[in-house]
């Protein structure tokens, strides 16, 4: 009876032990590359980056930025654009707008799984400068009491508008 006993639980543990599979968790992170800033402007920028997700649920992305932070964060003290999830091709693409010309600002990527908010390298970009056109006078002509006649060039037009 002793040997049915250890033959019956023998079986059963044995029939557990191997009928059980393993389950794997792939709680890896999504990963980040901040992008390359294209079409500078005085007062605006895109900047494109890439997601590798990682088979990590998202559920919004963008870039953050800063003229002061040099690691800008998801905080109201820093520039930050948002979308639901991610672009095509898992890409990230925001268009910064209101900058100020002639600065530097630092901008990376983020995107937010779960409750976990991840970021990507920082880089750094320079606003194109406001450089006021230049002018040449020249000689003056017909001088009465009440006006005169200037020549002026208009040697370069600058990059603000001229009115």
């Amino acid at each position: 009876m002793s040997k049915i006993k250890y033959f019956l639980i023998s079986s059963v543990c044995f029939a557990i032990f191997f009928s059980c599979k393993k389950i794997e968790h792939f709680n890896e992170l999504p990963t980040i590359i901040t992008g390359d800033t294209s079409n500078v402007q005085l007062t605006s920028v895109i900047i494109t980056g890439v997601v590798t997700p990682n088979d990590a649920p998202i559920q919004t992305s963008g870039h953050v930025w800063s003229s002061t932070n040099q690691l800008p964060g998801y905080s109201a003290n820093d520039g930050r654009t948002s979308v639901n999830s991610i672009l095509p091709q898992n890409k990230i693409i925001s268009s910064l707008t209101n900058l100020l010309p002639g600065k530097i600002y630092y901008i990376r990527g983020y995107v937010v799984s779960g409750t976990d908010t991840v970021y990507g390298n920082v880089v750094n970009f320079l606003t194109a400068a406001n450089n006021p056109a230049i002018v040449t006078t020249g000689a003056v002509s017909n001088v009465t009491l009440i006006s005169a006649d200037i020549a002026a060039t208009v040697t370069s037009i600058g990059t603000s508008p001229v009115t």
